[in-house]
């Protein structure tokens, strides 16, 4: 379980989620956003985007019931 992982995340800032599945990788999102929530971590939708590598299509993600924005590039 994510949130047996996580000590002291008042601050966590990069999290990169990979999966070789588009439902694998909503399940984790929304796993995630479970544990956050259960511990008392916020994921901000605003400030997170998602890449699709290869040939797989971009998917719908939101966190917060808010889309997450899918780029062509990481910085």
């Amino acid at each position: 379980m994510l949130s047996e992982k996580l000590t002291d995340s008042d601050f966590a800032d990069d999290i990169a989620l990979t999966s070789h599945s588009p439902v694998a990788l909503r399940n984790m999102t929304i796993k995630l956003q479970c544990n956050a929530d259960n511990i008392g971590l916020r994921i901000s939708a605003e400030k997170r985007k998602a890449m699709a590598v290869g040939n797989t299509q971009a998917l719908s993600l939101s966190v917060e019931h808010k889309d997450i924005e899918f780029v062509q590039h990481f910085q």
